[in-house]
Protein backbone atom coordinates (compact mmCIF):
# COMPACT_ATOMS: atom_id res chain seq x y z
CA UNK A 1 0.00 0.00 0.00
CA UNK A 2 2.68 2.16 0.73
CA UNK A 3 4.65 1.78 -2.29
CA UNK A 4 1.40 2.02 -4.12
CA UNK A 5 1.07 5.61 -2.10
CA UNK A 6 4.48 6.57 -3.56
CA UNK A 7 3.95 5.48 -7.31
CA UNK A 8 0.96 7.68 -6.93
CA UNK A 9 2.77 10.89 -6.05
CA UNK A 10 5.29 10.23 -8.60
CA UNK A 11 3.07 9.18 -11.72
CA UNK A 12 -0.16 11.15 -10.78
CA UNK A 13 -0.80 15.06 -10.94
CA UNK A 14 -1.16 16.33 -8.03
CA UNK A 15 -4.69 18.56 -7.83
CA UNK A 16 -5.17 21.59 -5.23
CA UNK A 17 -8.00 23.74 -4.71
CA UNK A 18 -6.63 27.33 -5.54
CA UNK A 19 -9.51 29.11 -5.50
CA UNK A 20 -10.05 27.57 -1.84
CA UNK A 21 -6.38 29.32 -0.94
CA UNK A 22 -7.63 32.56 -2.66
CA UNK A 23 -10.70 32.48 -0.70
CA UNK A 24 -8.63 32.28 2.66
CA UNK A 25 -5.66 34.90 1.91
CA UNK A 26 -8.40 37.08 0.76
CA UNK A 27 -9.89 36.53 5.13
CA UNK A 28 -6.82 37.15 6.08
CA UNK A 29 -6.55 40.78 4.61
CA UNK A 30 -10.10 41.56 5.45
CA UNK A 31 -8.84 40.19 9.07
CA UNK A 32 -5.89 42.80 8.86
CA UNK A 33 -8.25 45.76 7.54
CA UNK A 34 -10.47 44.77 10.38
CA UNK A 35 -7.67 45.16 12.82
CA UNK A 36 -7.14 48.61 11.58
CA UNK A 37 -10.38 49.08 12.62
CA UNK A 38 -9.97 48.02 16.19
CA UNK A 39 -6.79 50.08 16.77
CA UNK A 40 -7.46 53.76 15.04
CA UNK A 41 -10.96 53.82 15.13
CA UNK A 42 -12.77 51.59 18.17
CA UNK A 43 -9.63 51.08 19.97
CA UNK A 44 -10.90 47.47 21.13
CA UNK A 45 -7.52 46.05 19.91
CA UNK A 46 -4.69 46.24 22.61
CA UNK A 47 -1.85 43.94 20.95
CA UNK A 48 -1.81 46.07 18.17
CA UNK A 49 -0.54 43.21 15.63
CA UNK A 50 -1.38 44.73 12.14
CA UNK A 51 2.73 44.23 11.62
CA UNK A 52 2.19 40.22 12.63
CA UNK A 53 -0.91 39.42 10.50
CA UNK A 54 0.49 41.44 6.92
CA UNK A 55 3.35 39.10 8.10
CA UNK A 56 1.54 36.11 8.46
CA UNK A 57 -0.28 36.80 4.85
CA UNK A 58 2.99 37.44 3.10
CA UNK A 59 4.00 33.95 4.16
CA UNK A 60 1.09 31.91 3.59
CA UNK A 61 1.26 34.02 -0.06
CA UNK A 62 5.02 32.49 -0.56
CA UNK A 63 3.57 29.17 0.50
CA UNK A 64 0.88 28.99 -2.01
CA UNK A 65 2.61 30.49 -4.81
CA UNK A 66 5.64 27.19 -4.15
CA UNK A 67 2.78 25.32 -4.46
CA UNK A 68 1.56 26.62 -7.37
CA UNK A 69 4.95 26.03 -8.90
CA UNK A 70 4.75 22.33 -8.04
CA UNK A 71 1.31 21.13 -9.40
CA UNK A 72 0.45 20.22 -13.16
CA UNK A 73 -3.85 20.74 -12.46
CA UNK A 74 -5.28 23.75 -11.97
CA UNK A 75 -8.81 25.03 -12.92
CA UNK A 76 -7.41 28.04 -15.11
CA UNK A 77 -3.98 28.12 -16.06
CA UNK A 78 -0.83 28.73 -13.12
CA UNK A 79 -0.37 32.78 -14.57
CA UNK A 80 -3.93 33.73 -13.67
CA UNK A 81 -3.47 31.89 -10.17
CA UNK A 82 -0.39 33.69 -9.54
CA UNK A 83 -1.47 37.24 -10.64
CA UNK A 84 -4.54 36.73 -7.97
CA UNK A 85 -1.78 35.94 -6.19
CA UNK A 86 -0.02 38.68 -6.59
CA UNK A 87 -2.53 41.48 -6.41
CA UNK A 88 -3.85 40.21 -3.53
CA UNK A 89 -0.04 40.71 -1.66
CA UNK A 90 -0.18 44.04 -3.35
CA UNK A 91 -3.21 44.92 -1.46
CA UNK A 92 -1.50 43.58 1.99
CA UNK A 93 1.68 45.73 1.04
CA UNK A 94 -0.41 49.07 0.49
CA UNK A 95 -1.49 48.70 4.07
CA UNK A 96 1.83 47.85 5.60
CA UNK A 97 2.67 51.31 3.84
CA UNK A 98 -0.04 52.41 5.48
CA UNK A 99 1.13 51.27 8.60
CA UNK A 100 4.34 52.75 8.00
CA UNK A 101 3.15 56.84 7.56
CA UNK A 102 0.82 56.20 10.33
CA UNK A 103 3.58 55.16 12.61
CA UNK A 104 6.17 58.07 11.67
CA UNK A 105 3.47 60.59 11.38
CA UNK A 106 2.08 59.78 15.12
CA UNK A 107 -0.91 59.30 13.73
CA UNK A 108 -2.89 56.89 16.08
CA UNK A 109 -6.75 58.34 15.41
CA UNK A 110 -8.70 57.70 11.67
CA UNK A 111 -12.11 57.82 13.28
CA UNK A 112 -12.80 60.38 10.64
CA UNK A 113 -12.02 57.14 7.57
CA UNK A 114 -14.17 55.57 9.34
CA UNK A 115 -16.37 55.17 6.08
CA UNK A 116 -12.89 54.55 3.73
CA UNK A 117 -12.07 52.01 6.03
CA UNK A 118 -15.83 50.24 6.31
CA UNK A 119 -15.64 50.17 2.56
CA UNK A 120 -12.22 48.73 2.20
CA UNK A 121 -13.73 45.84 4.28
CA UNK A 122 -16.91 45.50 2.30
CA UNK A 123 -14.41 45.58 -1.20
CA UNK A 124 -12.53 42.68 0.39
CA UNK A 125 -15.80 40.85 1.45
CA UNK A 126 -16.86 40.72 -2.01
CA UNK A 127 -13.69 39.84 -3.73
CA UNK A 128 -13.78 36.45 -1.00
CA UNK A 129 -16.84 35.34 -2.51
CA UNK A 130 -16.43 35.89 -5.74
CA UNK A 131 -13.32 33.48 -5.10
CA UNK A 132 -16.31 31.17 -3.24
CA UNK A 133 -18.34 31.58 -6.49
CA UNK A 134 -15.52 30.70 -8.90
CA UNK A 135 -15.34 27.39 -6.83
CA UNK A 136 -18.43 26.23 -6.89
CA UNK A 137 -19.40 27.34 -10.54
CA UNK A 138 -21.64 29.85 -9.29
CA UNK A 139 -21.58 32.45 -12.41
CA UNK A 140 -25.02 33.63 -12.05
CA UNK A 141 -24.23 36.04 -8.85
CA UNK A 142 -21.10 36.25 -9.56
CA UNK A 143 -21.29 39.66 -11.62
CA UNK A 144 -23.62 40.93 -9.32
CA UNK A 145 -19.63 40.79 -6.42
CA UNK A 146 -17.72 42.61 -9.27
CA UNK A 147 -20.23 45.17 -9.97
CA UNK A 148 -20.36 46.11 -5.70
CA UNK A 149 -16.15 46.10 -5.61
CA UNK A 150 -16.31 48.86 -8.59
CA UNK A 151 -19.66 50.32 -6.86
CA UNK A 152 -17.85 51.01 -3.80
CA UNK A 153 -13.93 52.13 -5.00
CA UNK A 154 -16.46 54.59 -6.69
CA UNK A 155 -18.25 55.58 -3.17
CA UNK A 156 -14.55 55.37 -1.37
CA UNK A 157 -13.08 58.33 -4.02
CA UNK A 158 -16.09 60.34 -3.61
CA UNK A 159 -15.43 59.87 0.48
CA UNK A 160 -11.85 60.58 -0.75
CA UNK A 161 -12.21 63.88 -2.23
CA UNK A 162 -14.35 65.29 0.17
CA UNK A 163 -12.18 64.55 3.13
CA UNK A 164 -9.27 66.35 1.38
CA UNK A 165 -11.27 69.29 0.75
CA UNK A 166 -12.38 69.37 4.11
CA UNK A 167 -8.85 69.69 5.10
CA UNK A 168 -8.14 72.01 2.44
CA UNK A 169 -10.06 74.42 4.42
CA UNK A 170 -7.88 74.88 7.25
CA UNK A 171 -4.46 77.05 7.42
CA UNK A 172 -2.69 74.32 8.62
CA UNK A 173 -0.38 73.05 6.34
CA UNK A 174 1.36 70.20 8.13
CA UNK A 175 -1.98 68.73 8.93
CA UNK A 176 -3.17 69.00 5.34
CA UNK A 177 -0.26 67.20 3.93
CA UNK A 178 -0.21 64.58 6.08
CA UNK A 179 -3.56 63.62 5.82
CA UNK A 180 -3.51 64.00 2.39
CA UNK A 181 -0.85 61.45 2.13
CA UNK A 182 -2.83 58.65 4.61
CA UNK A 183 -6.25 59.30 2.83
CA UNK A 184 -3.80 58.72 -0.39
CA UNK A 185 -3.03 55.50 0.73
CA UNK A 186 -6.26 54.28 1.73
CA UNK A 187 -7.05 55.27 -1.77
CA UNK A 188 -4.29 53.22 -3.23
CA UNK A 189 -5.49 50.36 -0.61
CA UNK A 190 -8.75 50.44 -2.84
CA UNK A 191 -7.42 50.24 -6.26
CA UNK A 192 -5.47 47.25 -5.10
CA UNK A 193 -8.46 45.48 -4.16
CA UNK A 194 -9.92 46.66 -7.72
CA UNK A 195 -7.51 45.19 -9.33
CA UNK A 196 -8.02 41.92 -7.74
CA UNK A 197 -11.46 42.40 -9.23
CA UNK A 198 -10.19 42.58 -12.34
CA UNK A 199 -7.89 39.40 -11.71
CA UNK A 200 -12.05 37.14 -10.60
CA UNK A 201 -13.37 38.34 -14.16
CA UNK A 202 -10.14 37.41 -16.45
CA UNK A 203 -10.79 33.99 -14.39
CA UNK A 204 -14.39 33.89 -15.01
CA UNK A 205 -13.55 34.43 -18.70
CA UNK A 206 -11.19 31.77 -19.34
CA UNK A 207 -13.52 29.00 -17.25
CA UNK A 208 -16.55 29.88 -19.61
Amino acid sequence: MKLFKKIQEYILPREVDFFQGLQEQSILIKNIIDELHNIYITKKSSDGNVKELIQNAQDIRREKLNELYQVFITPVDKEAIGRAYINLDWVVMSIEHLEVELKIYKIADLTEYETIINLLKEEMNHIHHGFEMLQKNDFDHFSKRVFSIVHCDNKLIEEYARRVADHLDSNDLKMILTHKEILAQLKEISKRIRICANDLEDMLFKMG
